[in-house]
């Protein structure tokens, strides 16, 4: 994955995942990647799924026995709605909001002919995070703006191996991988 081209893409080593560069914030409680961008953001964001879908053909053509799922995940800020956080007062609103977002992005590629279910050894997993996740910048903590973590983080995992399980009367014992 380092040859993800790093004019769009950047390697978070705190969450251990890829984020996009393209400064992407949604507005807040909205899912709308044209209102969250401007033209030249979103011929960035095309540029970007090319090169990811570029790269992902390429790993899946020289890996045919290997699956791979490429998780694409939304991110919803955190905000004070009063004496409250909007994650107390609307728990799931946040898990909704983020995964819309990661559908938007997903969709935006689609409609620019950048089509990851093509890909026969590539899962896609759309997901949103809401208000937490490893993926998150840090608060500012005198104002409470977040608002930076309205955007998007993709990871991109071999599908290798699978879980024996063997059940002991009240234990569940992961025995070993198969590879």
């Amino acid at each position: 994955l380092k040859e993800l081209d790093s004019n769009y893409y950047s390697y978070d080593n705190k969450s251990m995942r890829y984020k996009l560069n393209i400064d992407v914030v949604f507005l807040s409680s909205d899912d709308n990647i044209y209102k969250a961008t401007n033209s030249s953001q979103r011929k960035s964001l095309i540029a970007a799924g090319r090169n990811l879908y570029s790269l992902m053909l390429r790993i899946t053509k020289n890996n045919p026995d290997i699956n791979y799922l490429l998780v694409v995940e939304g991110n919803t800020q955190r905000a004070k709605l009063g004496r409250r956080w909007n994650y107390q007062s609307m728990p799931n609103v946040g898990y909704q909001l983020s995964y819309r977002r990661a559908l938007a992005l997903i969709n935006f590629w689609k409609l620019n002919s950048i089509i990851f279910s093509k890909l026969k050894n590539c899962e896609i997993l759309i997901c949103g995070s809401g208000y937490f996740g490893k993926s998150r910048d840090p608060m500012v903590s005198k104002s409470y703006d977040n608002s930076s973590n309205r955007k998007f983080s993709i990871q991109i995992a071999p599908k290798i191996g699978e879980i024996k399980v063997e059940r002991n009367e009240k234990k569940l014992y992961f025995l070993d991988w198969i590879f």
